[in-house]
């Protein structure tokens, strides 16, 4: 088994033209590259806002976006192109997407861009603030990754585990919520934020998604939101897993509810 790194990128750069792993400069970023090497890791890629997924050494120009900056639209055209460039280097750097590990040394977002078509996912600092990241990778980089036998080093010893007893981090549900979030987040815009109704068809998510043989996870997932959202109802009869499920759901005006929701969901 191989591992890869992918790192998300900072705010902190270097002004002009720098190979990618000299142009972020902040401290989470060097932390995690610091962690990443530590692992032996010889394949590293970093998740930018503005350019994707890329090489290390990959020399870019400085930018100022951050992931924060894009809409929701933007998001999903990002979280497209860094899943096209994720199967596109695939065999120009010798990996595979199914039997390796991917170490990916970002937040929650940066992680949902690129985590839908890895099977096997390892995700450090996902879900931390960025005090709690820090200080995280501060006692990953204090291991002995060579030496120690620790849950820390989680990456390392997946390289010696039988196919039979890898782990695999199931996130289709996530991906599927969040795919709908973002074409709901798409639909607020047009709507100036007020309440209205939506419909959505599990083939169409599928299609989106590239999923078209996960039509029973989609469907699952669609009618999970159905029961959150007040006054949501399925339009026609189908069968209980079909492309053909056709669910409108009724979003509220107050942006505060519909991320307390999603977030339950996910």
């Amino acid at each position: 088994m191989k591992i890869i790194a992918i790192i998300g990128c900072c705010n902190e750069k270097l002004s002009g033209h720098h190979q990618a792993k000299d142009l972020y400069i902040g401290d989470r970023f060097k932390k995690a590259y610091r962690y990443a090497k530590n692992l032996g890791i010889d394949t590293i890629f970093i998740l930018s806002a503005k350019y994707g997924l890329i090489h290390e050494k990959t020399i870019i120009e400085s930018y100022n976006l951050a992931y924060n900056d894009l809409s929701p639209l933007q998001k999903l055209q990002l979280s497209a192109l860094a899943r096209q460039q994720l199967n596109d280097l695939a065999t120009q750097y010798n990996y595979d997407l199914q039997n390796d590990l991917f170490v990916v040394i970002a937040s929650n977002s940066y992680v949902s861009i690129i985590d839908q078509d890895i099977k096997h996912i390892y995700t450090p600092i996902a879900g931390l603030k960025m005090d709690e990241a820090l200080q995280h990778l501060d006692v990953l980089n204090s291991i002995d990754h060579k030496q120690s036998t620790t849950n820390d080093t989680l990456p390392q010893m997946f390289a010696n585990l039988p196919e039979s007893q890898l782990i695999v981090r199931d996130t289709l549900r996530s991906r599927i919520i969040r795919c709908i979030k973002s074409l709901i987040d798409i639909e607020r815009i047009k709507h100036n934020h007020n309440s209205f109704r939506i419909e959505f068809r599990a083939g169409n998510i599928a299609q989106i998604m590239q999923l078209n043989k996960r039509i029973p996870a989609i469907c699952n997932a669609m009618r999970a939101i159905m029961k959150e959202l007040p006054n949501s109802r399925q339009t026609r009869n189908t069968i209980k897993h079909s492309s053909n499920l056709y669910i409108e759901y009724q979003i509220p005006a107050n942006i505060e509810d519909i991320n307390r929701i999603f977030d339950k969901l996910i």
